[in-house]
């Protein structure tokens, strides 16, 4: 990943951490689109894919894991 490319993706990953801790639902799902632009290979496209069937489920607790996570670890370790 180019320079350029590195700083794009740390802005937009800092956003959605913020997003995340407003809305957690909508947030997580949008970094989600946004990661699959920057997937590369077929592990990693997949991957995705079956994170964002997985999160298609309002009730999923797994929002409620995203929730805890961004709330109790360090936005600087989450980002790298």
């Amino acid at each position: 990943m180019n320079t350029n490319d590195r700083i794009l993706v740390e802005t937009m990953v800092r956003k959605a951490i913020k997003d995340i801790k407003n809305s957690p639902e909508r947030g997580t799902r949008n970094i989600i689109d946004f990661a699959l632009n920057f997937a590369n290979g077929r592990f990693q496209q997949e991957f995705l894919k079956t994170a964002q069937k997985m999160f298609e489920n309002e009730n999923s607790q797994y929002f409620r894991m995203i929730r805890d996570i961004v709330f109790n670890v360090n936005t600087e370790k989450l980002i790298t």
